[in-house]
C-alpha cells in the first residue's frame, strides 16, 4: 500500500503551455491514468479496511465502488475566483497552525479543473492580528472574489470576517468556529460546547483527571477539579516531573530521565509526595505547539495515563512539533472533533470512497512538479503531506455554490450555499453538511485517538508523511 505504482511514477507532464502553471491534464491518455491511480488506491483501501474490521458490513450508499480524482458535475462562470485567507511568517500566532493544512485547497482546484471548472485562488495573509485580518478581506472583496476559505483561527478572524459580512460575501471557516449571531458564515469545525460535552462525558469515566493548564483552548463548561499551571517561561522539565509523582510513574523506568539529583534522601523524599489517590488522566490545553512540548517531556518520564488533547492537536503544527521532538504517537493521546483523517479512506462505505479519492489526487498532484503549493513559492509535492480535506472540502462546497447560482456575485453565491447540503457522493472528504445554520457539519463531536501507524495513502513527501494519524473508534463511526 505505501509504495508508488510505475504507471504512478510516470504521472507527471508539462502542461499544454508553458505560461500556465496550473495541472491540466486534458488528455484521454492522462485521465486514464489519473482514474487507475485512483482505483489502484481505492481498492487497496478497502482489502485494508477488511482486515481491520474483519467481517463488517459496508453500509448502505449512492458513492461509485471508486471514486476519480476529476470532480465533475460543477459549472462555474469563467474568470471564477475565491479567496483564501491564511496565517503564515514568524513567531506563535495561533492561526499558523493550520497554514500547511490548507493546502488542501490546492487539491480541491486541481481536481475541479480536470472536471472542467478553472477556478483562480486569490490568497492573502492576515498575519495573525486583527489589522492583518481586516487588511487581508479587503483585499479580497476588492479582487473580486465570489466567497472566501478563511483556513486560520484565533481572535483575529473577528476583523476580516467583519468585512466579508458587510460586502456580502460568503465565509467558509475550515478550522475555527463561526463567530456568534455572524451572517453567512459557516464552519466546519466542532462548536465549544460539542467540544465541552465530550470532555465532559469522557471525564466521568476517571477518579482524579488533572488539568494542565498551559494555555486557552479548553471549553469554560469544562471542570477539573485539580489543575496544575504552566507559566510562560517556566521550565516544562520540572513541570513534567511533578506530574510524573502525582500519576504514580517511575520516571527512571526504561531509561526514562528524572532530572535534578541522584541522591537518595531526595528521592525517598520525592517518593513521599506522591498523592494515594493517584492521577489517572491529563487534560491538557494550550498552543498547538506547547501541547506537543509538553506532551513530549511527559513520555520522556515514563507518564502513560491517557492525555486529553485541545481540538488544536488536529493541526499540523502539533504533528511536527511532537514529531520533531522524538516523541512517541500512541492512542494515549486523544482529541475531540469530527472524523476526518486519512484512516477514513480505510473504510468500505462512501466516506471511505471519497477519501481514497481524495488521497488519490494528492499522490498524482505530488508528481507534477509544476503544480505550486498556495503560496506559489514551492512545489505542491513539498507540502503534501499536510493538505487537509477540511480545507478541500470548504473550497469544494464554495464551487458548488457558484455553480449552483450560475453567478460570481458573492451575495448570490451565499444564498446558493444556504441551500446546500452535500454527502459523500458529492465528492466532500468530511461528514455530511447542511448549511442551513453556521455549524455545517451535520455529524457528533468524537473522541479520536492518535497513530503512527504508517498508512502508506500519501506520497513521501518528507519525513512527517503519514507520522500522526487521527481516528474515532468503530462505534463512533
Amino acid at each position: 500500500m505505501s509504495g508508488v505504482s510505475e504507471p504512478e511514477a510516470q504521472t507527471a507532464t508539462k502542461h499544454e503551455s508553458a505560461g500556465r502553471r496550473r495541472f491540466s491534464w486534458r488528455s484521454r491518455r492522462g485521465l486514464v491514468i489519473v482514474v487507475a491511480v485512483a482505483v489502484v488506491l481505492a481498492a487497496a483501501a478497502v482489502v485494508a479496511f477488511g482486515l481491520i474490521r474483519g467481517s463488517q458490513q459496508p453500509a448502505s450508499d449512492p458513492v461509485a465502488v471508486t471514486v476519480p480524482v476529476p470532480i465533475g458535475g460543477i459549472d462555474v462562470p469563467a474568470g471564477t475566483k475565491i479567496g483564501v485567507i491564511v496565517t503564515t511568517g514568524t513567531g506563535n500566532a495561533e492561526g499558523a497552525d493550520w497554514s500547511r493544512a490548507a493546502e488542501g485547497a490546492v487539491v480541491a482546484r486541481e481536481r475541479l479543473a480536470l472536471g472542467g471548472s478553472d477556478i483562480q485562488l486569490v490568497v492573502e495573509n492576515d498575519k495573525g492580528t486583527p489589522a492583518g485580518a481586516h487588511e487581508a478581506a479587503t483585499a479580497l472583496v476588492e479582487q473580486g472574489v465570489a466567497g472566501i476559505v478563511y483556513a486560520s483561527s484565533g481572535e483575529q478572524l473577528d476583523a476580516g470576517i467583519a468585512v466579508a459580512i458587510e460586502s456580502k460575501v460568503g465565509v467558509v471557516l475550515p478550522f475555527a468556529e463561526a463567530p456568534a449571531s455572524s451572517v453567512n458564515v459557516w464552519s466546519l469545525a466542532p462548536t465549544e460546547s460539542d467540544v465541552q460535552e465530550q470532555f465532559s462525558q469522557t471525564l466521568e469515566a476517571y477518579e482524579r483527571p488533572l488539568h494542565l493548564d498551559a494555555g486557552p483552548g479548553l471549553p469554560d463548561g469544562v471542570r477539573v477539579p485539580d489543575v496544575l499551571q504552566h507559566r510562560t517561561g517556566s521550565d516544562i522539565k520540572s513541570l513534567a516531573m511533578q506530574v510524573a509523582e502525582m500519576t504514580g510513574s517511575d520516571p527512571l523506568a526504561h531509561g526514562g530521565y528524572a532530572g535534578g539529583s541522584d541522591d537518595d534522601e531526595q528521592d525517598e523524599a520525592d517518593a513521599e509526595t506522591v498523592p494515594e489517590q493517584r492521577v489517572d488522566a491529563i487534560v491538557l490545553s494550550g498552543p498547538a505547539a506547547l501541547q506537543a512540548n509538553i506532551t513530549r517531556e511527559l513520555q520522556a518520564r515514563n507518564v502513560t495515563v491517557p492525555i486529553l488533547l485541545t481540538p488544536g492537536a488536529t493541526s499540523q503544527r502539533f504533528e511536527d512539533t511532537l514529531i520533531e521532538n522524538g516523541a512517541a504517537v500512541s492512542s494515549a493521546l486523544r482529541t475531540f472533533g469530527y472524523d476526518w483523517d486519512d484512516a477514513v479512506a480505510l473504510g468500505n462505505d462512501g466516506r471511505g470512497r471519497t477519501g481514497s479519492g481524495f488521497l488519490a489526487a494528492i499522490r498524482v498532484f505530488s508528481a507534477d512538479s509544476e503544480i505550486l503549493n498556495l503560496t506559489e513559492d514551492s512545489p505542491f509535492a513539498e507540502v503534501s503531506g499536510a493538505a487537509d480535506g477540511r480545507a478541500h472540502d470548504a473550497l469544494l462546497v464554495l464551487a458548488r455554490a457558484v455553480s449552483d447560482a450560475g453567478s460570481t456575485d458573492p451575495a448570490k453565491v451565499a444564498t446558493a450555499l444556504a441551500g446546500l447540503a452535500l454527502v459523500a457522493g458529492d465528492a466532500i472528504t468530511g461528514p455530511e453538511m447542511d448549511f442551513a445554520s453556521s455549524q455545517a457539519v451535520a455529524a457528533p463531536t468524537v473522541m479520536l485517538y492518535a497513530t503512527g501507524q504508517q498508512l502508506g495513502l500519501r506520497p513521501e513527501s518528507g519525513a512527517d508523511a503519514d507520522a500522526l494519524v487521527w481516528f474515532a473508534e468503530p462505534a463512533a463511526k
